[in-house]
């Protein structure tokens, strides 16, 4: 792994039971962030401290509590909150599982003086994961590292999958070049099919008036989208929340991760359930779709040649006003 630059903001790092689980925090003067080790290391809480504002969704069971998993069960059965970890598929793909592998199984760690690592193995493929997350400032760093310890390829995704609290109003931001989503899934289908590649900001007239998906609605709208962008040039996407004025901002390497994927759920899913999520992911990726067998096919996934590994960077910032990282840095 490589060693994080030097912190400008003194980080307190500490560990407590939190729902029955081991949890451990991180946070300085400004943010806040708080992963489950036993629960796919999921990050269960992203808070801006100035602000009081909780950016990750809470459990959307009946329980209200987090829930470990078995490996391979279905990721609708259990918590659907936070900020979990799809590798190397996001939907099932012979022989990787819905969601992937990592999201389900507890995680081993190290607490170092200003950092958090976590790693955990593969069950269907020979191989380590790895992440080392540490604050700066305004900024949570994720620096991920995966080796193949196969004496075969490896072909892969990973996609960040951050559950996020939204309300009515709170607006998408991706760079200018984004002009098209390619369509993976949606609750309606006159919105379209997967493979469809459709205008950005996507627009679906239903009930009388015309829905912008890049504004989020009311959750009255009954409709849920799974998109992708095209490869991007810039590396950044984002969501800006007007009630607070605040902009979470994801920021990343285009060459390492050339996509992002919107899970824009505006009470459409699950579409078999009375009760609807209301919620927004905006999901940094290095492949698409969700289904590894399709990327394969399209050629959009990644390959790791026997024996090799991968390190990529991520970065999820908490802004004041609306924030670009093509006019602002960290």
């Amino acid at each position: 792994m490589v060693e994080q630059p030097p912190l400008i903001q003194k980080t307190s790092i500490r560990k407590y039971i939190h729902k029955n689980f081991e949890c451990i925090t991180s946070e300085n003067d400004i943010i806040k962030i708080g992963v489950l080790p036993q629960i796919g290391g999921k990050m269960i809480e992203l808070w801006d401290k100035r602000t009081q504002q909780q950016f990750l969704l809470e459990p959307q069971n009946d329980s209200g509590m987090y829930e470990a998993s078995t490996f391979a069960k279905d990721f609708s059965l259990f918590d659907i909150s936070g900020f979990d970890e799809c590798f190397p598929t996001v939907e099932a793909s012979d022989p990787f599982p819905d969601h992937g592998e990592v999201w389900s199984r507890p995680w081993n760690y190290v607490i170092h003086d200003q950092s958090i690592e976590m790693s955990i193995q593969g069950v269907n493929a020979h191989y380590e994961f790895k992440k080392l997350m540490w604050l700066e400032n305004n900024s949570v760093h994720i620096q991920y590292h995966v080796v193949n310890n196969m004496d075969v390829p490896f072909q892969f995704l990973w996609s960040a999958h951050p559950l996020l609290h939204v309300k009515s109003g709170a607006r998408i931001m991706l760079p200018k070049s984004v002009r098209r989503v390619f369509l993976n899934w949606t609750s309606n289908s006159n919105i379209g099919s997967y493979g469809d590649f459709l205008q950005w900001p996507l627009k679906f007239k239903g009930d009388g008036e015309t829905l912008d998906f890049s504004v989020v609605p009311n959750v009255t709208a009954n409709v849920a989208v799974k998109c992708f962008t095209d490869a991007l040039e810039e590396g950044f996407a984002g969501l800006y929340y007007p009630e607070t004025n605040r902009t979470l901002l994801f920021k990343f390497d285009p060459a390492d991760i050339p996509y992002v994927g919107l899970w824009l759920c505006y009470g459409g899913w699950p579409v078999d359930s009375p009760k609807k999520q209301f919620t927004i992911a905006i999901e940094p990726c290095n492949g698409r779709p969700d289904k590894l067998q399709n990327a394969i096919q399209r050629r959009e996934c990644q390959v790791l040649a026997p024996h090799e590994s991968k390190t990529w960077h991520l970065s999820i910032s908490v802004h004041e006003g609306i924030k670009t990282s093509a006019t602002h840095g960290n």
